[in-house]
């Protein structure tokens, strides 16, 4: 998951992929198995890599699928409570072998927003909130609507300015 321990376990050169770095400006992140370096891609979620020691060949194998089936009688209340309560479990098993200091990435976006909620529903808040962009002053805008939820949370909250000067620092 982290292609900077990959670089120096392997002893390579980085070179910054193009298209993921113009991604990462428009969108914040390199999209799909992209990382921000030349020949090294994401393990996707629920996926195996497996290495033929005879052919070293390699392959990526899911391991795990979603199959859903109807559940009759089942409500939008209903329904959102067992995600609810499913997402408290998980975020409680994580938690349970987790650091004891935790960072979040906050980008102001939905799914950030949930785990902060849910980290403070646990009553584990996040030790800090950390967040990036060009600008943090922008009525509405993601760093803005970050800053607000760890305020609001009572997390301390880091804002990364990317520009020029800063964008491969804070892109690695």
């Amino acid at each position: 998951p982290e292609a900077k321990s990959i670089i120096r376990l392997l002893g390579l050169m980085p070179k910054i992929d193009q298209t993921s770095a113009l991604q990462f400006i428009n969108c914040g992140y390199p999209i799909g198995g992209r990382t921000m370096f030349q020949d090294i891609k994401l393990l996707q979620p629920a996926h195996c890599l497996r290495v033929d020691l005879n052919t070293i060949e390699v392959s990526a194998q899911r391991y795990w699928d979603l199959n859903f089936v109807e559940e009759k009688g089942l409500t939008t209340k209903s329904a959102a409570d067992l995600l609810y309560n499913s997402i408290l479990e998980a975020h409680s098993e994580i938690l349970s072998t987790a650091p004891r200091e935790l960072h979040l990435a906050l980008s102001g976006g939905l799914d950030s927003r949930v785990i902060l909620g849910v980290l403070d529903a646990l009553g584990r808040p996040p030790d800090k909130a950390v967040t990036w962009g060009v600008r943090e002053d922008i009525a509405a805008s993601d760093p803005e609507i970050a800053r607000k939820l760890a305020e609001g949370c009572g997390v301390p909250f880091q804002f990364l300015r990317y520009d020029s000067g800063t964008f491969t620092e804070n892109a690695i």
